[in-house]
């Protein structure tokens, strides 16, 4: 199995809450301090920015310079915390089972995170990635 870095969070703080909502609902979640480091304190890594790592085969990353966010009625309209547009569908079963999907608009570019085997509460958890993603810049 290989982890793969979902998103960067401000601190271990909020990388622990993170974690924490993912794996209440059985998706792995690990985290650690960022190369790039940039911790307030002495010799700590409490105050630096974390890297939240997930299973490869849980997650799924796509982005496309110019994209559109889908328009499907049956998808939730959601607004991020720095107000970008997003929408969410809910895993769905049929003859096989598709995975939560998560679209959001950035700076012109559309992002589209799928989770495999995600969490009940997986829009909170998802839209709180994307928030985290979105407010430590680019990387």
């Amino acid at each position: 199995m290989t982890p793969v870095t979902l998103t960067v969070v401000h601190d271990e703080l909020e990388a622990d809450q993170l974690c924490g909502l993912l794996r209440a609902e059985g998706i792995a979640c690990m985290y650690k301090p960022t190369s790039t480091g940039g911790a307030l304190g002495l010799g700590s890594s409490m105050a630096a920015p974390q890297e939240i790592l997930v299973e490869e085969e849980d997650a799924s990353f796509v982005a496309t310079k110019g994209g559109k966010l889908p328009n499907q009625s049956s998808f939730v309209k959601l607004t991020l915390a720095g107000g970008d547009s997003a929408r969410y569908h809910p895993i769905t079963c049929g003859g096989s089972c598709a995975p939560a999907t998560l679209w959001f608009t950035h700076k012109g570019v559309l992002y589209t995170w799928q989770l495999k085997d995600a969490p009940r509460d997986a829009k909170t958890a998802m839209a709180k990635a994307a928030d985290s993603a979105i407010a430590a810049g680019p990387r």
